[in-house]
């Protein structure tokens, strides 16, 4: 078949069922979600007080939600976004509103944690060098916001017991 015949193909309706392009696409989502795993396990491993939104294995292999408690995910994707990192916060499903993620008080989240949530997505060229970067890039950010948040300098003042869990 020429190579025209080839794109169609891969290109058409039931193109997923070609054993070479199912091949293709689960390589893919195994890469994201090793990319997505390490990001996770840094956030987690380094940043204070970060919890890990939703299942850690039932996801999206590209997704990655976190909250940072203490510190307003707005005034985060305002400062991130100063060093070339694009994220959300809030909800998905009313993009541009201030409010925390529905979905997230459901599961249990406390609303004040909540405003604290940052969603990033990964792209299929994200390397693990790139996510160590933007890891390394947040860390500073987030100190710098928990410095000045009333709530956490209580906690951290008053040696209160300061929970990572919800």
């Amino acid at each position: 078949a020429s190579s025209i015949d080839r794109i169609a193909q891969e290109n058409a309706v039931g193109s997923a069922t070609n054993p070479s392009t199912a091949l293709r696409m689960m390589q893919r989502i195994a890469q994201e979600g090793a990319v997505r795993d390490h990001l996770i396990q840094r956030l987690l491993d380094e940043i204070p007080f970060t919890s890990l939104n939703g299942d850690p294995t039932k996801r999206l292999p590209n997704n990655v939600n976190v909250c940072f408690k203490y510190i307003e995910g707005e005034t985060l994707l305002l400062l991130l976004s100063e060093k070339h990192i694009y994220a959300s916060a809030g909800s998905a499903c009313a993009s541009g509103s201030l409010e925390p993620s529905h979905v997230l008080t459901a599961i249990g989240i406390p609303h004040e944690d909540a405003y604290g949530s940052l969603r990033l997505t990964l792209g299929p060229e994200t390397t693990i060098a790139d996510v160590d970067e933007v890891v390394d890039l947040m860390k500073p950010i987030i100190a710098h916001l928990r410095e000045q948040s009333p709530l956490y300098l209580n906690c951290y003042n008053t040696h209160s017991y300061c929970s990572h869990e919800y």
